[in-house]
């Protein structure tokens, strides 16, 4: 069940990222920030209340509250990546750093998350996961002023902020349960992504756009966003943070494509590629570890 819900998750943060993206085209990076986690916070608190659950819990610890903080550096710095590097690199980098961090939680049982030794079977995904990301590592078009390493930089961190803000917000699900725990991240980072948004639009005078009301749906990632922390809070405790990374980037990539055909925007063959692979070493892993359960 855990697997499945990790795709779900997958799919669901592609489509959430179709929608966040026309969102950002039609204000900027910083507003469209503002307006997600607001929807976002607004929504998780309202569903909370027709549940009859406690929107606010203690933690055991403090630093169980970052998890929506962690989370805006996620969000930025995929937008650093964009217009310096290839989205298929941004893709491979992010998977990149979600991989490493993954396996150091999983081998050393970081923040206080079950330990999930390295086992020989898990190799052959990993081997196909690193072949995957190199396939679609692309070059960066010849930037001589530093802006794609700043790009590549940012990319790797924002895998790792990925895994460190589903980890920490997994935590504090375990106490204040999954939906509650998707209120608190979004409202932590909502504070957060306002300052940021206040000082990058300091002296810009940034007009926003008059939508029609047939957009109104470029407003509802912020509902998927709720969606998607509170699936990774039911996972995240469960399921090594590893294959989580792998399922939900498989079913991320395809959801991706299958999107972008449908709107007739085409797909990366490289991106086909270097999923498929990403894929292959994640169902042989499957099938060994099924086959040894057997024994």
């Amino acid at each position: 069940m855990y697997d499945l819900l990790s795709f779900a998750i997958g799919a669901v943060a592609a489509i959430m990222i179709a929608i966040n993206g026309q969102l950002t085209s039609a204000y900027d990076i910083f507003i469209s920030a503002v307006i997600i986690h607001i929807v976002g916070t607004v929504f998780s608190f309202v569903v909370c209340k027709i549940r009859h659950q406690k929107v606010l819990v203690r933690a055991e610890a403090w630093w169980m509250y970052l998890g929506g903080a962690i989370g805006v550096f996620t969000t930025f710095g995929n937008n650093l990546s964009y217009g310096h590097i290839s989205m298929t690199s941004i893709v491979a980098l992010v998977l990149f750093g979600q991989t490493v961090t993954s396996l150091l939680i999983d081998s050393f049982g970081l923040l206080g998350m079950e330990k999930h030794p390295f086992k020989k079977t898990s190799a052959i995904g990993l081997i196909f996961a690193l072949a995957g990301m190199l396939v679609m590592l692309q070059p960066s078009g010849g930037e001589s002023d530093g802006g794609a390493a700043m790009a590549v930089a940012a990319a790797f961190g924002s895998g790792i902020s990925l895994v460190l803000s589903r980890t920490v917000n997994g935590r504090l699900a375990e106490q204040a349960g999954a939906l509650p725990g998707s209120f608190i991240n979004h409202l932590v980072g909502l504070p957060i992504t306002v300052i940021i948004m206040l000082i990058a639009e300091r002296g810009a005078h940034t007009s926003l756009t008059v939508l029609p009301v047939s957009s109104w749906w470029i407003y509802c990632g912020g509902m998927l966003g709720v969606l998607s922390v509170f699936l990774y809070n039911t996972v995240v405790p469960k399921v090594s943070s590893f294959r989580v990374t792998i399922l939900t980037f498989v079913a991320q990539v395809f959801t991706g494509l299958v999107i972008d055909v449908l709107f007739g925007s085409g797909y990366s063959k490289v991106t086909l590629i270097g999923g498929a692979l990403v894929a292959a070493g994640m169902f042989l892993n499957m099938l060994l570890d099924a086959a040894l359960a057997n024994k």
